[in-house]
């Protein structure tokens, strides 16, 4: 699971360590039965979507904070 929030972090080009975030994403992938294992079995274009949906996160985030 350590892996999937540092990969996520990263792509939210928020590399910073952030202890809130790190809750609630966690509490969110738990909830979900989300594991690292799972997602490494995913296929590629669910992969693609996954990047894709933080990709427009980031952007909205930017937006609000710009």
């Amino acid at each position: 699971m350590d892996d999937l929030k540092k990969m996520i972090s990263s792509t939210l080009d928020g590399k910073q360590k952030n202890e809130t975030f790190n809750i609630v994403l966690s509490d969110i992938l738990n909830r979900n039965g989300i594991t690292d294992s799972s997602l490494k079995k995913l296929p590629s274009e669910k992969k693609a979507q996954i990047k894709k949906i933080f990709s427009e996160l980031q952007n909205q985030i930017n937006n609000i904070l710009d």
